[in-house]
């Protein structure tokens, strides 16, 4: 009996992890096409997002939807607080900002936030991670898979991801280890990503 309850007890905390990690994720909507987001900090005014600067196409008419508790938000503003690109690397990281009281209005559930790892964090290779997104531009799904190389910068992976997951987390431990940048399962580091954070 004792061992069937703990068995029960880490049932539930693996699934509310897995909720968290899911209502921390958001589809980014720009004129360039979908991607993903996660909610990785909030202060006071606003909850702040982390995605994959290509997802975007300069900074106007960017909005993200919110998934809670079975249902999909509507279309909420949002803005770019700031980015970094440089083309066919794994330098490509975004900034976002959305107001709490804009959320607030709308009625929405305040999302989950998973936050950064540490700068120091060094993952290792077969290192196990999730990672959930918006395929294809649908709803998140969620799967788990592991490191195959790591590097400062660079984080490869499999599974590789669909369209439409670019901006999505790799998370380990409830944080976030890398950004998923392109669908032959290559992602930046945490710690490249604080180096280019540097100069936000």
């Amino acid at each position: 009996m004792k061992t069937m309850s703990l068995v029960m007890i880490f049932n539930l905390l693996l699934c509310s992890t897995l909720w968290a990690q899911l209502e921390s994720t958001c589809k980014v909507i720009s004129e360039q096409g979908v991607g993903t987001g996660t909610f990785y900090k909030e202060d006071k005014e606003f909850y702040w997002v982390i995605t994959a600067a290509h997802v975007l196409n300069g900074q106007h008419s960017l909005f993200i939807k919110c998934y809670h508790s079975g249902f999909e938000s509507e279309k909420i503003p949002t803005s770019l607080h700031w980015k970094f690109y440089k083309k066919d690397t794994v330098d490509d990281v975004a900034i976002l900002k959305v107001s709490k009281q804009l959320v607030k209005e709308r009625g929405m559930i305040p999302p989950k936030i998973i936050p950064l790892f540490t700068e120091d964090f060094k993952p290792a290779k077969h290192l196990v991670v999730k990672s959930c997104g918006c395929a294809n531009g649908s709803w998140p799904t969620m799967w788990k898979g592991h490191l195959t190389s790591v590097s400062d910068k660079v984080l490869m992976f499999i599974p590789t991801p669909l369209p439409g997951r670019s901006g999505a987390a790799l998370v380990y431990e409830k944080k976030i280890v890398g950004i998923i940048i392109f669908q032959n399962g290559k992602a930046i580091s945490i710690k490249r990503v604080y180096e280019l954070m540097k100069d936000e």
